[in-house]
């Protein structure tokens, strides 16, 4: 796979993501795109020590274009299986992905003719929007006042 065809998948994932994303969620935001690199593995932990670890690696690392993910993955890309792009952080100015580097099985051939790299993209929905057609606030995850109180009327919702 070359460096043109990665920068090419990455573009078109991400705005395929962007796209489904601004039909589910309240507010408008930016097809500017910037990502960061996963490079923990959550395997171990629960759900609410992987979202904080996931915030402090936001938060800490630099966000990256698309010519630095593009050469950063190009390093990697014998090892890796599927890449999935993550929609963290939507904004008016930009959005910010999170890019999740899965990798091959370590019995599994590395040669050329057998690489086949697949794309994913998506974003995090909320319980209390997980089965229904309500719109919902894309940085949800950022633990806003909205998201606080729609989670507060939707446990109490569930418990009746």
């Amino acid at each position: 796979m070359t460096t043109e065809e990665i920068k090419n998948n990455i573009l078109k994932t991400s705005q395929k993501t962007i796209g489904i994303a601004r039909e589910k969620c309240l507010y408008n935001f930016s097809e500017n795109v910037e990502f960061v690199i996963r490079k923990f593995d959550a395997s171990d932990m629960n759900y609410s020590e992987m979202l904080k670890l996931r915030k402090k690696i936001y938060e800490e690392t630099p966000k990256l274009s698309i010519v630095e993910v593009v050469q950063k993955l190009t390093e990697e890309l014998n090892d890796l299986s599927w890449i999935d792009l993550i929609l963290y952080k939507a904004e008016k100015n930009k959005s910010i992905f999170e890019v999740q580097l899965i990798k091959k099985p370590k019995d599994k051939p590395t040669d050329a003719e057998t690489m086949n790299i697949s794309f994913h993209g998506g974003f995090p929905i909320p319980q209390y929007a997980s089965n229904t057609v309500k719109k919902f606030d894309i940085n949800w995850q950022q633990n806003s006042f909205e998201h606080k109180w729609k989670q507060f009327w939707w446990k109490v919702k569930i418990k009746q």
